[in-house]
């Protein structure tokens, strides 16, 4: 399901800006959740369009030179968490593709919506809303917290993304 926001809770909203530069995002709630975990160390966190305003967005994946990250402090030092898969998502006539394989950008964009187009053409192109889901796309990065004992104490995590977008429009964490 493209929409499955019921699956991610919202973490922060970040700014990707015009010209590539590096964002973070709090994600110390992720990271403390991960120190009670006895398993499960891994999270995915999903970059998507805070609304449907016509977002163009690009992140460096794990495989470019700017590597996403989650820097920790963790009992008074810093650590830093390596991603250990990211893909995008899209929508429309692409929701069977995948795109984690070989990119080495990753994509935020969400199309601005059409109220007549909802009604000219098929529900797999354009939703109820009127927006073309052959332009909605969604980052996900996933961290390996392993490492962290029950012992250990959170008391920062950011996650940090190098990349830009067209009209420096807010994005979601989750």
């Amino acid at each position: 399901n493209m929409y499955g926001a019921e699956n991610f809770t919202n973490l922060d909203i970040i700014t990707l800006p015009k010209t590539s530069a590096w964002v973070s995002a709090d994600v110390t709630s992720i990271a403390q959740s991960a120190v009670k975990s006895p398993s499960g160390k891994k999270y995915t966190f999903q970059i998507a369009a805070a609304k449907n305003d016509g977002i163009r967005g690009r992140i460096y994946s794990r495989e470019s030179s700017y590597a996403p990250y989650v820097k920790a402090t963790v009992n008074g030092q810093e650590k830093t968490f390596s991603v250990v898969a990211d893909t995008y998502i899209r929508g429309g006539s692409y929701k069977s593709t995948n795109y984690g394989t070989s990119a080495k950008e990753l994509h935020v964009e969400e199309a601005p919506v059409f109220t007549d187009c909802a009604i000219k053409y098929p529900e797999d192109t354009f939703n109820r809303s009127g927006v073309n889901l052959d332009n909605v796309m969604r980052t996900r990065i996933t961290v390996d917290f392993t490492g962290l004992k029950s012992t250990d104490t959170v008391t920062d995590a950011r996650l940090y993304v190098r990349g830009s977008a067209t009209n420096e429009k807010p994005v979601v964490v989750q």
